[in-house]
């Protein structure tokens, strides 16, 4: 059973079989994605992205899905209009909130699905200390990695391709919803490194951590080659993200939760 809970009341969400329900709880941003995507390309994708597993592993048992958590932790875009930040500690704050909600209330499967890159430190660090705070099984990733297998079979980009409003998020974007691309406005911008160990995308992980402002990098606020990106590609990047993701939500369904405190 796939269930949105804002739909829900209160009785129905009491009614749920909390000990076996997955929360799947989608972090996102609204920021700029280039002149050619919208600035709600991260809130969009992971909220379709998690509707999709939700329906598919909700055939095997409960899935609870809360509404996506639309801002996130953009400050390195602030330049560019329309991008709405949280300081890192109010994202904390809100994510360990909706989490310890869900548990009070029995739900002790969380699952947050990340869909913005400045996130995943943060969100890593909520995991653990909701888990110190909560007898609960909480774990964390980006859906996008969900799809790397995928990608090195049809990417065309060289490293830095797949960073920001590029080549992955573009191909998603023209599968899911074309209408939203200003294909016209396309720019192609992959950003040289500063640092021998500084990586620029999304799938190939940096050993050094580096700040840097979008702006300082990029004129577009493109990071990465959005001109190679096809509704195919796309199509191959959805598809096998839903379906890993499916999958984890069916594990955490099946491991031991921590005893109470």
């Amino acid at each position: 059973m796939n269930t949105s809970l804002g739909s829900l009341s209160w009785q129905e969400a009491a009614g749920l079989d909390a000990e076996r329900t997955v929360a799947v709880i989608p972090v996102a941003a609204l920021e700029q994605h280039g002149p050619h995507l919208p600035l709600d390309t991260d809130t969009f994708l992971v909220t379709t992205v998690v509707e999709a597993a939700a329906q598919l592993a909700g055939t095997r048992g409960p899935v609870l899905v809360p509404p996506t958590i639309f801002a996130g932790s953009s400050e390195h875009h602030m330049a560019f209009a329309g991008t709405i930040s949280l300081r890192p500690e109010t994202l904390a704050a809100v994510v360990r909130d909706v989490c310890l909600s869900l548990a009070q209330h029995d739900f002790r499967r969380l699952l947050i699905v990340n869909g913005h890159g400045g996130n995943r430190a943060l969100l890593a660090a909520a995991v653990q200390s909701i888990g110190a705070q909560a007898p609960v099984s909480i774990a964390t990733l980006d859906y996008w990695t969900l799809a790397a297998e995928a990608v090195t079979d049809l990417r065309e980009s060289p490293p830095g391709g797949m960073a920001h409003a590029c080549e992955f998020e573009t191909s998603l974007m023209l599968h899911l919803r074309p209408e939203s691309v200003r294909t016209e406005l396309i720019a192609h911008e992959i950003p040289e490194t500063r640092f021998s160990l500084e990586r620029l995308d999304l799938f190939e992980r940096a050993p050094l951590t580096v700040h840097w402002k979008t702006h300082e990098l990029s004129s577009s606020g493109v990071l990465g080659a959005p001109d190679l990106a096809t509704a195919e590609k796309g199509r191959v990047f959805f598809e096998a993200c839903v379906a890993g993701l499916a999958d984890l939500i069916e594990e955490l369904r099946t491991v031991a939760l921590p005893d109470r405190r």
